[in-house]
């Protein structure tokens, strides 16, 4: 054989070898979008290769089958009663936890979703896998401690993932409070050639001493976000959705209002919006909520009339002290 031949038969096995292997990459991404029900993306995009699909997933079933038996798990022990609710805190709390966090996530609403697309906001719900580690209880209705890994899957067919990791603990003291809530994020993109970015505070706040750090929960990291999953990053409504589920966990927790930003009175006295009426503006954010807002874009009325609420301690008639911003003692 020629050397010029040989080197036509060489060039002709390695065009068949790509497309064989560009074959066999869109036979298995075609079969991974029907399994999740993937949107097929608008935009041309370089393709992500088998390897990586597949490893997208499996770790996908993995968090699905999870969610699967702590659903089946709650569906066996669930007869309604309180006497089995205290029962489960003691033997399984993070299952017991794990439970009511799926009810809300369930009922999950936000604002802005009643103008959104219901069959979208339903598969997004679909793309969320959470677990549960660390719960612990100070009875059936007052939650002490809780540690939720959430993994927020791109509904668009393209191999990628946001986890956050939730962090929370409340615990009154005699005469302070024991709290923290911290708020991780780390982008997941399933290619074993190229290293996830690192994992990142996305926001914190503890109690005592009172300390908050929200400066990379900002316009720009939740543009990341969405153009990470390949969700329209200009759309505001999308935008807020989007974190709002991102963060359910988070709102679950916070429900006892520790740290927020309450109204000024005088600074809305002399504020002019023409949108809403001064009478229904909102009181009082939370701390999270007040910040995922600024850095989604969807600012309610009124926006700049709250301020973040000082700790400020005090002295009770007997002696001891206690923090009147959150009227625990």
């Amino acid at each position: 054989m020629s050397t010029e031949t040989k080197a036509a038969v060489h060039s002709s096995t390695l065009t068949d070898d790509r497309t064989a292997k560009k074959q066999k990459t869109g036979d298995v991404q075609d079969q991974i979008m029907s399994e999740f029900n993937l949107i097929p993306l608008t935009k041309k995009k370089k393709k992500a290769d088998a390897e990586v699909w597949n490893k997208y997933a499996s770790y996908r079933r993995a968090m699905k089958s999870r969610m699967e038996e702590n659903t089946k798990s709650g569906d066996r022990d669930d007869t309604g009663g309180s006497d089995e609710d205290e029962e489960l805190i003691c033997d399984d709390p993070n299952l017991y936890a794990w439970r009511n966090l799926k009810s809300h996530l369930d009922s999950f609403y936000c604002d802005g979703m009643d103008g959104a697309d219901s069959n979208l906001t339903d598969q997004w719900k679909q793309c969320l896998h959470f677990s549960v580690s660390g719960a612990s209880y100070e009875d059936e209705d007052s939650l002490r401690g809780i540690d939720v890994t959430t993994t927020f899957f791109s509904p668009h067919a393209t191999p990628r993932a946001i986890r956050l990791s939730m962090s929370f603990y409340l615990r009154p003291r005699s005469s302070w409070l024991e709290h923290h809530h911290n708020i991780h994020v780390q982008l997941l993109s399933f290619n074993a050639e190229k290293k996830d970015p690192k994992v990142q505070t996305l926001a914190s706040y503890q109690t005592d001493p009172q300390r908050i750090n929200v400066k990379n929960l900002n316009e720009k990291k939740v543009t990341q976000i969405c153009k990470h999953l390949e969700i329209d990053s200009e759309n505001t409504t999308f935008r807020y959705i989007l974190m709002k589920m991102l963060l359910f966990s988070s709102d679950w927790v916070d429900s006892c209002g520790v740290g927020g930003y309450a109204l000024n009175s005088r600074k809305l006295e002399s504020a002019t919006d023409d949108t809403a009426d001064k009478k229904d503006a909102r009181r009082r954010y939370g701390w999270l909520e007040y910040n995922v807002r600024i850095a989604s874009k969807k600012l309610g009325p009124y926006h700049d009339c709250y301020e973040y609420e000082v700790q400020e301690e005090e002295n009770d008639t007997d002696g001891s002290e206690g923090y009147s911003m959150f009227g625990l003692f």
